[in-house]
């Protein structure tokens, strides 16, 4: 895909462009998608297209080390020998071309590299991220040629003129109402009832200047996605702008306050919790604040897709689930049964420390662990914990071609951290 999707917008004093661009080189393999089919359609090579294709990937291959060898004659020839192949795909001609101006612009040859350059901008079956390419090397050859940086950080950027009066403003408080009409002494609610009034005056016809959007000093606590389309754009001579009223005193946040806290005295819970934390936990209970979804943990790691977690916050500062050792890990002591993913069993180990045997009435015990190798973590539930054996059981835990904990022979440690219990 290559686009460049420019919205004239700031939000909260912040001017956004987003750019999307991307490509890829066709690879060896026997099936390809077809743009315009579903993902699960798929239409099998040829495979004389596929040995062209190899054969093609090798003699690239081959050009590269005449490049790292600074050969750029003998690379430039042969790029242009693949330039007149017109069985090779379009693709592969473009970034043959590419290369054969990159050559002559790392000898300092600017003229004709530029040359090269405005045939790839011109050329239509070149992919489009290519020809982008080229013109934005086009671009910063212009700008070292009067004496300025190659790149410009501002350029990609939206610019918004600035706005000296604005014909309309609307304004939101924490304390609005959106039966409002929207004014200083009388402001909205929300910014999606802000949205929806200047979706309705943009109805009636051309905005009459630059419409404001000024949020007042205070907390706004975010409940779902604020969105904005192609309707919600401004132009150049009439932006539309969201921002605070006075910087920095707007605060938008997905959390949640939470209030009337007590400290633990459930008995049944003190006897879980260690003792010199007795009397020092606090509790608070989230129905009461209509707060009924807290997500749930999930398994974690290379490989897998993350899930989002909760957090909480205290005095600004992120908190750090109930987890031991506090910091760092501690080791496995020994691997009784390294499991398997495709027989569904068990990894069972030997832990070292006592203050395992603490943990068979924990709801919700997790391990985050480097049982496999150590550079590729994963977060696992505990099954099961057998204080006479001092063993510990989790899930099917593999990775690659490792099925089971402890698979790798040169890994001698297997390091863990526990975590999501009271205890």
């Amino acid at each position: 895909m290559n686009g460049l999707l420019r919205r004239r917008m700031t939000v909260i004093g912040v001017a956004l462009t987003v750019s999307v661009c991307g490509t890829s080189l066709a690879q060896n393999v026997p099936t390809i998608i077809v743009p315009g089919k579903k993902k699960s359609e798929k239409v099998v090579i040829d495979p004389e297209v596929t040995r062209n294709l190899a054969q093609l990937n090798e003699r690239f291959a081959g050009i590269a080390k005449l490049w790292e060898s600074r050969e750029l004659e003998a690379a430039r020839g042969e790029y242009r020998k693949l330039l007149a192949m017109p069985s090779a795909p379009a693709h592969y001609r473009s970034y043959a071309h590419l290369r054969i101006a990159q050559s002559y612009a790392a000898e300092q040859n600017t003229a004709t590299a530029k040359s090269e350059y405005e045939k790839i901008k011109a050329q239509a079956e070149y992919p489009p991220v290519h020809r982008y390419e080229a013109d934005e090397i086009l671009k910063e050859m212009d700008r070292v040629a009067k004496g300025l940086p190659a790149r410009d950080a501002m350029a990609s950027r939206t610019k918004i003129p600035p706005v000296g009066k604005f014909a309309v403003e609307f304004f939101v408080a924490p304390a609005g109402n959106d039966a409002n009409p929207g004014s200083r002494q009388q402001p909205f609610a929300s910014l999606e009832k802000t949205r929806d009034a200047i979706r309705a005056l943009k109805a009636k016809g051309a905005l009459p200047g630059p419409v404001g959007v000024r949020l007042l000093p205070g907390e706004y606590r975010v409940k779902g996605t604020f969105e904005l389309a192609n309707e919600d754009s401004g132009t150049e001579t009439a932006p539309i702008v969201y921002r605070a009223d006075q910087k920095g005193t707007a605060v938008l946040y997905g959390g949640a306050r939470l209030s009337g806290w007590t400290v633990v005295n459930n008995p049944e819970i003190l006897e879980r919790l260690p003792e010199e934390a007795r009397g020092k936990v606090f509790q608070c209970d989230l129905q009461k604040l209509g707060i009924t979804d807290v997500g749930r943990i999930t398994v974690t790691g290379y490989g897998k897709p993350r899930q989002p977690d909760v957090f909480l916050y205290c005095n600004g500062r992120k908190q750090t689930l109930a987890r031991w050792p506090n910091s760092g890990y501690v080791e496995v002591k020994k691997v009784i049964n390294p499991g398997s993913v495709k027989g569904g069993i068990k990894p069972v180990f030997e832990y070292a420390d006592e203050r395992h045997a603490r943990w068979t009435k924990a709801e919700d015990p997790w391990l985050y662990s480097f049982l496999v190798f150590n550079w590729v973590p994963r977060r696992v539930p505990i099954r099961h914990i057998d204080t006479s054996a001092k063993a510990i059981a989790i899930d099917p835990y593999g990775h690659a071609d490792r099925d089971g904990i402890g698979t790798v022979p040169w890994q001698k440690v297997l390091p863990y951290f526990a975590l999501n219990m009271l205890e």
